[in-house]
């Protein structure tokens, strides 16, 4: 699944030799249920939600769905023919009768459900993959319930979110346990030649070619200072849930406005880079970052002789993850996945192969019984 989104009418997906959470945990006897995104593939039925381990699921197939009609349209080659359907299922049942409700209201109101008809007797495993903070139909909706209320507007309507997201993380989150991470991978792409790793505790961003031909390399992002974003409100932050609930924790300090306000002078990185300053290197081959002394990575440290062990070392994490890969697998949009086939809503247009229905991945080259 690595590189471009899966497109709808695509047929490819998580190969199904490949064994996921939702299918182990249903064999120690969970009870699974997804509400939300999938978007790992519906060219057949065996791709989807329900042959993969989820009991149920309410939600949509693909990517780019309306916040209001959860209608998906995909563009085929010749730049012309356009594709358009619905993509609200129930396990297999389109739903058009929530059509103009707003996507994060409904998935919200259906994990609850799922939650208060839930069994206790039995484990439950509920994934919520929510539409917002992505942007709607055909990448360019805008996912908010009301485009005149300037936070919204801004933020894609995430503030609805605070009410679910986040709340079974918090137990882990108040323990104070140290990480073990030490590295992230940032970027593994094969087609592109672009790949990307920070190590040493989040020091060192070994860089590996550009995207694009560098289209970004000189962007560093808004700065979020000018007269268009609102000021910052301290009170918010001390309102908030989240400093509620930690202001709960034993022995925690009360936090404090000059509290606040000081922390947001120790994080001002805009002193990294000057207005008017323009890169003077282009990432072709390698390139090394000093993340703690460089945070805008404005200065490629990989021709100093005393980082020549650093490269070393990422380059060979690198190269370790690049094994690993799966290579990239995009198709074409196949013409038989037309919406207007399936009464006008996305469906598993092929029929299951021989092998899928053995519960095999039917593009394996050897099958090993057991």
């Amino acid at each position: 699944m690595q590189g471009t989104p899966l497109q709808a009418g695509e047929n490819r997906s998580l190969p199904l030799d490949m064994p996921i959470l939702p299918e182990r945990l249903k064999e120690l006897g969970y009870r699974t249920h997804l509400v939300g995104k999938w978007h790992l593939g519906s060219g057949y039925k065996q791709f989807t939600p329900t042959r993969r381990g989820f009991d149920t699921h309410f939600g949509y197939w693909n990517g780019w769905v309306g916040y209001f009609d959860y209608m998906i349209s995909v563009t085929l080659p010749d730049n012309v023919t356009r594709y358009n359907g619905l993509d609200l299922h129930d396990g297999f049942d389109p739903q058009w009768q929530y059509m103009g409700q707003y996507a994060t209201d409904l998935f919200s109101r259906k994990s609850v459900e799922v939650i208060e008809k839930h069994d206790p007797v039995n484990p439950l495993f509920l994934l919520v993959t929510h539409l917002a903070a992505h942007t709607g139909r055909d990448g360019v909706e805008l996912g908010v319930p009301n485009i005149t209320r300037t936070n919204q507007i801004y933020g894609g309507d995430v503030r609805n979110l605070g009410n679910i997201d986040g709340v079974n993380q918090w137990p882990s989150i108040s323990q104070n346990l140290t990480t073990k991470r030490t590295e992230i991978l940032l970027n593994i792409d094969e087609a592109l030649n672009a790949s990307a790793i920070l190590g040493y505790e989040g020091r060192y961003k070994l860089v590996s070619g550009t995207y694009q031909d560098g289209i970004y390399d000189q962007y560093y992002g808004d700065d979020g200072r000018g007269p268009e974003n609102p000021p910052y409100n301290i009170q918010l932050v001390l309102n908030s849930l989240v400093n509620r609930a930690i202001q709960t924790l034993p022995e925690q300090a009360p936090l404090f406005p000059q509290d606040v306000a000081t922390t947001r002078r120790q994080l001002d990185l805009s002193w990294c880079r000057a207005s008017n300053f323009t890169p003077n290197f282009v990432c072709r081959g390698f390139c090394l970052f000093d993340i703690y002394r460089d945070p805008c990575e404005t200065t490629n440290i990989i021709g100093n002789s005393e980082n020549g062990n650093i490269v070393q070392h990422l380059q060979a994490r690198l190269s370790d993850f690049f094994t690993q890969l799966v290579p990239q697998g995009n198709s074409p949009i196949d013409p038989n996945s037309d919406p207007r086939r399936f009464n006008n809503t996305w469906w598993t247009w092929l029929e299951e192969p021989p092998l899928a229905r053995l519960g095999f991945f039917w593009q394996a080259k050897i099958i090993i019984l057991q």
